[in-house]
């Protein structure tokens, strides 16, 4: 079997959070934690990729260290692909979220769900959103919450499609899932697939809301974006957009700190902050129209 390459980041502790974040967004879902040693120890984050040759993987690191900001990037050795597939599975187990959910991983079987919980089937492949993020699983549950019966969904940066798949699982008549990356898009249609609700579930390739609006369904009873903070200002207006008359928006992806800025951006286009779900480093949002 062809080797896959370690690639190990070394980084503050601090920083951990939003470097995963960042490493999902390039397609590496499977990062692994390593704790530091010590209290002023740094942490290590390990991914794996696939790739043709060992200078290819050292483009990887290149790309990576660029992308979160980090000068300790190395590549660290090489992993055979069987021993990769069984260790890379460890790091996504079944997970209960909300009050009615379970995330599985293909490999586990649907049909053993826990007593009262919906399986919701997802492959991590390439794309971010398998329910393992603080701010992918705040959204499901409270897409739990607010959805009703027949609602329409439309999920901005879907990644994996999670959580309109979830949507249309849990009720929703129809979502529509967009991203800007190709791998994330067809990401989402196999998982469809999977959870037999390809007939309820539209994928849009394309950048933010733009390509929701267009969409049959627009506007939508729920709208849910799992993007940095800053994307979510500069899309305030293309989100509100695409929410009807009494739907609700649900803002993730956004470190703590910058909360008040996009709860501020958003206030003054007349939405209110009902609940906020605070997760870690992550704060999740989720807004209705003030009266």
């Amino acid at each position: 079997m062809a080797p896959w390459f370690e690639i190990s980041i070394r980084l503050d502790p601090d920083d951990v959070d939003v470097a995963t974040s960042t490493l999902a967004e390039l397609g590496h879902s499977g990062s692994e934690v390593r704790e530091p040693g010590g209290a002023d120890s740094d942490a290590t984050l390990v991914v794996h990729v696939d790739v043709s040759s060992a200078d290819a993987a050292a483009d990887a690191a290149r790309s990576i260290a660029s992308a979160i900001a980090c000068a300790h990037v190395a590549v660290t050795g090489e992993v055979d692909e069987a021993v990769w597939t069984t260790n890379w599975q460890k790091f996504f187990p079944r997970m209960t979220i909300g009050r009615r959910l379970e995330v599985i991983p293909p490999w586990e079987a649907p049909e053993d769900a826990a007593a009262g919980r919906i399986a919701v089937t997802i492959n991590p492949g390439n794309a971010f959103g398998t329910g393992q993020h603080e701010t992918t699983s705040s959204c499901l549950e409270l897409i739990d919450e607010l959805l009703a019966p027949g609602d329409t969904v439309a999920d901005i940066g879907c990644g994996t499609g999670v959580l309109a798949i979830a949507s249309v699982i849990l009720g929703a008549s129809h979502a529509v899932g967009v991203d800007n990356d190709p791998d994330a898009v067809n990401a989402a249609e196999e998982n469809a697939v999977s959870n037999k609700v390809s007939e309820k579930v539209s994928w849009q390739l394309g950048q933010g809301p733009a390509p929701a609006l267009e969409a049959a369904e627009s506007p939508y009873s729920l709208v849910v974006a799992n993007i940095f903070a800053e994307k979510l200002i500069d899309m305030a207006h293309g989100l509100t957009s695409c929410v009807k008359p009494g739907g609700h928006l649900v803002l993730s992806g956004i470190e703590s700190v910058r909360s008040p800025l996009v709860e501020d951006a958003f206030s003054r286009l007349g939405w209110r902050t009902d609940r906020r779900l605070v997760r870690g480093e992550w704060t999740t949002l989720a807004l209705a129209r003030v009266d």
